[in-house]
């Protein structure tokens, strides 16, 4: 089943970014603004994207990307008999304490959060996982991070604010939020993405 890709904020900087996880998926991007992220200008370039793919596809975003995923979902209910399932990979889906007002990540904030959820609502249309990870120790640019926020987290996303209510949760020990879509900083780490992605994937469709 086709995979397609939805990238986090920002990501357009990073070298190899989701690089193990398209492999082992061979999946394809779709193409949204990672620099200022815009959710409802993003889910509207996921629906034209679904819409044009000839058979239902899998929609996986890590980080950010799950967020303009449900987006399009809830705001573009056409797209749903297009969607097979939807993977959410270390999505601040509650919101994250780093995103605060005036800057860049202000939509990944709680206040913004928790207004689309009720305009919104958070169950989801489709088969969904939701991938949380923690760590006692994060790498590097991450471990600063993880001690300001005052739960268990991967040094982005708290561990509970990673679950989207109604679907399945996967919660995995020692991973960081980079460990997965930047596996050239964690190569040595624990789980490797490909592996990881597919059983998601798996768990969503059974």
């Amino acid at each position: 089943m086709p995979v397609r890709v939805v990238p986090g904020i920002f990501t357009a900087l990073y070298p190899a970014y989701l690089g193990r996880i398209r492999r082992a998926l061979n999946a394809r991007e779709i193409k949204v603004d990672t620099k200022h992220g815009d959710l409802r200008e993003n889910a509207a370039r996921i629906r034209d994207a679904v819409l044009r793919e000839p058979v239902p596809v899998v929609l996986l975003g890590q980080s950010k990307g799950p967020l303009d995923i449900n987006a399009a979902l809830v705001l573009h209910p056409e797209i749903i008999p297009k969607v097979r399932a939807f993977v959410s990979v270390q999505a601040p889906f509650g919101g994250t304490p780093l995103a605060r007002p005036r800057s860049r990540l202000f939509e990944m904030s709680y206040a913004r959060r928790q207004a689309f959820l009720r305009e919104h609502g958070p169950v989801p249309q489709v088969p969904t996982v939701a991938l949380a990870t923690w760590t006692a120790r994060a790498g590097l640019f991450l471990e600063k991070t993880r001690r300001f926020i005052e739960a268990p987290s991967d040094g982005f996303v708290p561990l509970a604010d990673a679950h989207i209510p109604g679907a399945k949760l996967v919660v995995l020990e020692g991973i960081d939020h980079a460990s997965l879509a930047l596996r050239w900083l964690r190569p040595f780490g624990e789980y490797e993405p490909g592996r990881v992605v597919r059983a998601l994937i798996a768990l969503a469709l059974e």
